[in-house]
């Protein structure tokens, strides 16, 4: 059954008023926040959304997307997310705030004269679209460019932008499907200063697009026990992190991964040397093999309590062609008899070694005489992201002191972290630099990473 009504205005009703007052999420009534309200209000054609995780932004989304089929026949509203997962997520909501509302169909004649069919009814429903019986649809789909070509849409939404692998070959396809008319709203959390999201945020901040910007961090949300547990997840997180997912900070990934302010705590002058000291604590010695332009460096880290000191000497053996015209030390023999010499002098609990390429060799031949003493690692991109973080983390912290040896201080601040178009984090060197001090520290310390609900990826060759 239909009913009939005359209104002066159409939609009669506003986002917020019409969810709060009609319907639920799970067993909790609706409340519609100011920073929702906000987005509901904004009408602009272009809109993007800086936003903290968690804060109920994807529910307003999918607020704003329903109320839109509901009270306007015959519109296709998209959702773009990162995959298929995220997207059948975000039809779930959806799906749940529909279900939560009294069904209805009203045919309602504004002050115009035009006549709209405002309905819940369900003409057509599966696990990615919905089509109600006014003929407007909602459909969520994954991030691929292929499958967005071809809509003419009324609205389009696309979820967590800055984590897309192919973010401009998405934003290509979006822009023609709203052509005749239609809006897009970008929401993400912020993935540092480079991708679509960024430059889109960015200019729409100084106002050189025609986007309206939202910036809504986790301080915003008013609930106490949402707060409570986001600021629970500060000791779990690094400064970095929590700044760039709750606090809405876009962090530069194309600068010094360890800066001066990080590292000039962390320097101790009183360092000694490890043969002059007297120690029960456990020590740990790091190897990072060079042959041609890198070098051999081996690093010694004694564990005080929860406390990292890494101690004089760190050996640096120089690569062949590092320095011409210069006596390099790449002999490997004399690497060996070095190492040796050290584990005989120190006992350390283990010794980590990067097992790839020259190392392998040297890595069997310490085995053969010190057994699972010796742990091989073989270094990727995925392992040098958790070593590095891992070792950024112990800084942060204060867990760590280092000597004042200007080839470490150098090549820890000259490190640089950048982000591939894909969305991959890449450590390299500024140029004319080396950085084989700094991955021989982080073995040094990778024991950190064995820890339960640390990283587990170290393993045994």
């Amino acid at each position: 059954m239909r009913v009939e009504v005359n209104v002066d205005k159409y939609p009669p009703i506003s986002v917020k008023d019409f969810f709060e007052k009609t319907a639920r999420l799970g067993t909790e009534k609706i409340q519609v926040y100011d920073y929702q309200n906000e987005l509901f209000e904004c009408k602009n054609k272009f809109r993007i959304v800086n936003k903290a995780r968690q804060i109920g932004i994807s529910t307003a989304i999918a607020m704003e997307a329903l109320y839109t089929a509901i009270w306007q026949p015959n519109q296709t509203i998209l959702f773009i997310s990162t995959g298929e997962r995220t997207s059948r997520e975000l039809m779930d909501k959806v799906k749940s705030l529909l279900n939560s509302i009294e069904p209805f169909s009203i045919t309602i004649r504004d002050g115009n004269n035009m006549e709209f069919l405002a309905t819940t009814k369900i003409k057509m429903d599966t696990k990615t679209a919905i089509t109600l019986e006014n003929g407007s649809r909602i459909l969520s789909l994954p991030n691929n460019p292929d499958n967005i070509r071809g809509f003419t849409a009324t609205k389009v939404y696309i979820d967590e932008y800055a984590h897309f692998e192919n973010p401009e070959e998405i934003w290509e396809a979006v822009l023609p499907s709203i052509t005749r008319g239609g809006s897009v709203t970008v929401v993400s959390t912020p993935k540092g200063k480079l991708g679509k999201f960024y430059t889109i945020y960015d200019e729409a901040y100084r106002k050189e697009n025609d986007f309206s910007s939202f910036n809504i961090p986790y301080t915003r949300v008013v609930e106490p026990i949402v707060r409570e547990n986001i600021e629970k997840n500060r000791s779990v997180m690094s400064p970095l992190q929590f700044l760039q997912e709750y606090e809405c900070e876009f962090i530069d990934e194309a600068i010094s991964f360890f800066p001066y302010e990080l590292l000039n705590p962390a320097i101790d002058e009183d360092i000694q040397s490890i043969y002059t000291i007297e120690t029960g604590n456990p020590l740990y010695i790091g190897i990072d093999f060079g042959a041609l332009r890198s070098s051999t460096v081996i690093t010694i880290a004694e564990k005080i309590e929860k406390t990292w000191v890494i101690r004089n000497p760190i050996k640096e053996f120089i690569g062949k062609k590092r320095i011409e015209g210069e006596k390099a030390e790449t002999d490997f023999s004399s690497q060996l008899e070095y190492i040796k010499m050290v584990i005989q002098r120190i006992r350390p609990t283990r010794v980590f070694i990067d097992s790839t390429g020259y190392g392998l060799p040297l890595l069997e031949d310490l085995r053969r005489q010190y057994g699972a003493l010796i742990i091989g690692i073989n270094f990727n991109n995925a392992l040098k992201e958790n070593l590095v973080t891992n070792l950024r983390i112990l800084f942060e912290n204060k867990q760590i002191k280092i000597p004042r040896i200007s080839q470490l201080i150098d090549q820890l601040h000259s490190l640089e972290k950048t982000t591939t178009v894909g969305g991959f984090a890449r450590y390299r060197h500024s140029s004319g630099k080396f950085d084989d001090y700094v991955w021989s520290l982080c073995l040094a310390v990778s024991t950190e990473m064995q820890k339960p609900g640390i990283f587990k990826v170290i393993t045994k060759r």
